[in-house]
């Protein structure tokens, strides 16, 4: 389980800055509402952590069962970063912090879905 977390960490680095790239681009530059943004950023992040913590971290052959559990956990995690960037934008956070809320709340749940299922059936 340490090294679990160790590899999802890296990963979460990895991809927290890339969902914070494309989300602020997708905003500032495309003129994207922040859920949309946000949603979009979070699928994007979430292809390069399956790659991470799949290969590296659970050291898992990339099979297509896997890839759809981990799949289907991103897209539910999708609409809830999605819902969580539209409510802080509702409520007057500005990109950044819209971002940075989205980036502290979205790992712990994404973690706990995918141990205790996506990489849970893939033993």
């Amino acid at each position: 389980m340490r090294r679990r977390i160790g590899w999802f960490a890296v990963s979460g680095l990895i991809a927290t800055s890339l969902h914070a790239l494309v989300a602020l681009t997708a905003t500032r530059q495309g003129g994207w509402p922040a859920g949309p943004a946000n949603g979009l950023a979070f699928i994007v992040a979430s292809i390069a952590s399956y790659y991470i913590n799949t290969l590296l971290g659970a050291k898992r052959e990339s099979t297509l069962p896997l890839f759809v559990r981990f799949c289907s956990v991103a897209a539910i995690c999708a609409v809830l970063a999605s819902l969580i960037a539209a409510c802080a934008s509702w409520a007057g956070a500005g990109d950044i912090l819209t971002v940075l809320i989205v980036s502290a709340a979205m790992p712990p749940i994404t973690f706990t879905m995918h141990t205790l299922w996506t990489y849970k059936h893939a033993h």
